[in-house]
């Protein structure tokens, strides 16, 4: 069974977090949904990701395929 844990965000972790808004950028636009049009999350919002990293306002959620030891990353 799959664990799901939770941690906070690093600069590491950044571009990743990018990749998941253009990818969910790029459903939104299939399924037809406005929302984010006209080039809205642009590359400018990297920079905000970046601070908001850095002021630990980010968690990541990981599917584990096997428990790891407390305190051990797994990316």
């Amino acid at each position: 069974m799959a664990t799901i844990t939770y941690r906070q965000a690093t600069m590491a972790d950044a571009d990743a977090i990018w990749q998941i808004i253009a990818d969910a950028k790029a459903v939104m636009s299939i399924d037809q949904n406005p929302q984010w049009d006209n080039g809205y999350p642009s590359q400018k919002l990297s920079k905000q990701i970046s601070q908001k990293v850095m002021r630990m306002c980010y968690y990541l959620a990981m599917k584990l395929s096997q428990p790891q030891p407390y305190g051990k990353k797994r990316m």
